[in-house]
């Protein structure tokens, strides 16, 4: 603070504004960093970090339309917006008290044919908002990427209808327990999945899956799920990561 307060020259504290704006941000002062940004753009208005994080700003205040408004000006300065602009519908969506839930299923269902759109937020939605749809949508080829989510999934919406006639999805059920285990061996080609299945077959039947998530931008690593990056504040970068845990049972003793 010192440092830019003693500074005349805008160009030769620019950088400073910017770091303070960052760490204001990171630490939860989204007003204090709103302010720092827009003095950076009333100076700077092409300046490429301001315009992003302002934007993440403005996400994270949940004033989506003054988010949008950064969208341009990155694109003419050669970013490619479409990503965040699908995120911030997206967002913007999940949000909206206005809409029933049968508007909003059926605004999500478009979505998840689109593949700007967060797969993964899509499902996990609908899952939350109208099972049936959910499972109707559900694209095998990306289950890698759901897999957390269909995992723990309560039983009360699974649908076992789907979930019989496909291999992957009886594979994984069968490694959760779910399913009783089938005298033929099935396989997902889930390296995690048919794991726990043959150490299963083999007697070992205390085991379960770990979850934790991966930025593909960043390469930071964080304990719970993400819609973007807590610390790059990237979009559609998740990666999902699986290990193999030995199973708890949790039990709850009264204090009364």
């Amino acid at each position: 603070l010192y440092l830019i307060n003693n500074i005349s020259l805008f160009s030769k504290k620019e950088h400073l504004l910017e770091g303070l704006g960052i760490t204001y941000l990171k630490a939860g002062f989204l007003k204090r960093s709103e302010s720092l940004f827009l003095e950076i753009l009333r100076k700077h208005a092409r300046n490429i970090e301001a315009l992003y994080h302002i934007e993440v700003v403005y996400e994270l205040l949940y004033e989506y339309d003054k988010a949008k408004q950064t969208l341009e000006p990155l694109r003419i300065l050669g970013e490619n917006s479409n990503p965040l602009k699908a995120h911030l519908e997206l967002s913007s969506l999940l949000r909206n008290s206005d809409m029933s839930i049968n508007q909003r299923v059926e605004k999500l269902k478009l979505f998840a044919k689109n593949s700007l759109y967060s797969y993964r937020r899509v499902i996990k939605e609908l899952f939350r908002l109208n099972p049936n749809s959910a499972w109707e949508l559900l694209d095998i080829d990306k289950i890698d990427s759901i897999l957390d989510i269909i995992w723990f999934l309560p039983s009360s919406n699974l649908n076992f209808d789907i979930i019989s006639k496909n291999k992957i999805l009886s594979s994984i059920y069968i490694a959760k327990g779910v399913l009783e285990a089938r005298d033929e061996i099935v396989e997902s080609g889930i390296f995690v999945i048919d794991t726990i299945n043959a150490a299963q077959r083999g007697g070992s039947l205390e085991v379960d899956l770990n979850f934790h998530y991966g930025c593909s931008r960043c390469k930071q690593h964080f304990p719970i799920s993400f819609e973007r990056c807590p610390n790059c504040y990237a979009v559609n970068s998740i990666q999902l990561r699986e290990t193999i845990t030995k199973k708890y049972s949790y039990k709850g003793y009264s204090l009364l």
